[in-house]
């Protein structure tokens, strides 16, 4: 399985993510983040033509879980995975990556009473367009499961209303960090 560049086109949607480093609601509409993302953490077209070792890419598999053969293969050297665009809809799995630093999972029906395991060294994690419909207890349970997370997307699910989707401005609000 070659790992494959991650290309998306958001034109359409408003940029709405969480810099859980600095609680900053990040929405590209009206801020730019003040945070820069650690150029590891960013797979570039550069990238493409090299494979690397420690990137996997398992999207548009049609995969309802992460298979074990592929957990027990790869998951002692894994940093960067890409489950997007699957049914996916339980992570207990993971808890093998322990090297784990960025997991796309964009595009799975994952919710919010999905298990997150501890994965100490996660520092992105993108669920966009899940069905994650409520932020509490969520946000704290995974503030607990993955320490080092410093940047969060949920574009497109329902706990991250936008103007671009039906929100109002009191769910935005709401979705803000105090």
């Amino acid at each position: 399985m070659a790992t494959n560049e991650i290309n998306r086109n958001y034109e359409d949607e408003a940029v709405i993510a969480i810099d859980v480093a600095t609680g900053v609601l990040v929405d590209s509409v009206t801020t730019m983040s003040q945070s820069n993302i650690p150029p590891e953490l960013i797979q570039s077209a550069d990238d493409t033509n090299e494979e690397d070792p420690t990137k996997l890419t398992l999207a548009y598999e049609r995969l309802y879980e992460l298979p074990r053969t592929i957990v027990e293969r790869f998951a002692d050297h894994i940093r960067y995975l890409d489950i997007s665009h699957n049914k996916i809809t339980n992570l207990d799995a993971l808890v093998h990556f322990k090297h784990l630093t960025s997991l796309i999972a964009d595009d799975n029906p994952i919710t919010e009473n999905c298990f997150l395991p501890p994965m100490p060294k996660l520092q992105l994690l993108w669920l966009n367009r899940c069905k994650i419909s409520s932020l509490y207890p969520w946000v704290g349970k995974l503030k607990e499961s993955c320490p080092a997370l410093c940047l969060l997307s949920l574009m497109g699910n329902p706990a991250a209303p936008s103007y671009f989707n039906g929100g109002t401005f009191y769910d935005y609000l709401q979705y803000s960090w105090p």
